[in-house]
């Protein structure tokens, strides 16, 4: 079982805490061992499910279990700790993170868990000033929310939303659809 980030905005991390998401669909734009990739489509060629171009703008062909495979959401059974907007606590308050889609305040207590947080913060001088920090800078050990994949499939967005409906996504592209659950 392999552990791996994912952002969320707060309104989507509120809508997970609710019980009210259960899956995310992230555009494909990188494959795991390949890097970023470009002009992700289905393949004509026969064998093949998926056409792209890697990082050095060559042609490379995969079959959809190879695509699967290579999700940087992980695989059924994997961890993804959410990555949200957060802070240390200000100074009228017990030295903790907050966390600003909920404002759920976790101590820094005299847990193993608490003192790396504590050593972590202090060591990085994240100060007790109040800023929000972008949730690109979350730390794994300052996770508060953790999702197990429970599937993984790729899908083109008008095939999700219906055909009649593409919400400006002229180009139509394929995506990631991850479902997981909350572990409590």
């Amino acid at each position: 079982m392999k552990k791996h980030p994912i952002l969320f905005s707060g309104d989507m991390v509120r809508a997970i805490l609710d019980g009210r998401k259960t899956q995310t669909r992230r555009v494909i734009k990188r494959l795991s061992s390949v890097g970023e990739i470009s002009e992700f489509g289905h393949s004509p060629t026969i064998g093949y499910d998926f056409d792209f171009r890697g990082k050095h703008k060559l042609w490379n062909s995969m079959s959809l279990e190879s695509v699967l495979d290579r999700c940087p959401y992980g695989q059924p059974g994997d961890l993804l700790w959410v990555k949200q907007t957060w802070r240390r606590s200000t100074p009228n308050l017990p030295d903790g993170i907050q966390y600003r889609a909920n404002n759920l305040l976790i101590y820094f207590d005299n847990s193993n868990k608490g003192r790396a947080a504590r050593e972590w913060a202090n060591e990085k001088s994240i100060p007790r000033d109040g800023v929000w920090r972008s949730p690109r800078f979350m730390p794994k050990i300052c996770a508060n929310i953790w999702l197990r994949v429970k599937d993984i499939r790729v899908e083109r967005v008008q095939d999700i939303v219906g055909s009649h409906h593409n919400f400006g996504w002229d180009v139509n592209p394929h995506v990631w659809v991850v479902e997981f659950e909350v572990v409590k």
